[in-house]
């Protein structure tokens, strides 16, 4: 990557904003659905519409109420899907079971 950018006289990290931003014009709204576990903690799927919906676990600060207070545990399990837990407090572990 870092030859193409340099090919293009743009700095990486503008490359990758601009990628992003290509991803989110994409993407944009996701599907997000709410699922809650059986121990109570509650789950994110965030859905994509096309093969990069995966890039959307890099994005989701820009969606909205799916981050907890310290963060979120996000799997990516196929190529338009990511799963997010929000962590808000230790509880979350019970999530995990």
């Amino acid at each position: 990557m870092g030859r193409t950018a340099k090919s293009w006289e743009i700095p990486v990290d503008q490359v990758f904003d601009r990628a992003l931003a290509n991803v989110w014009r994409l993407e944009e709204p996701p599907e997000v659905i709410p699922v809650e576990h059986e121990s109570g903690a509650k789950f994110y799927f965030i859905e994509g519409k096309t093969v990069y919906g995966g890039t959307l676990a890099l994005l989701l600060e820009e969606i909205e109420g799916v981050l907890g207070k310290h963060g979120a545990l996000v799997s990516i399990p196929t190529r338009n899907l990511c799963i997010v837990l929000p962590i808000n407090d230790a509880s979350f572990v019970n999530g995990l079971s």
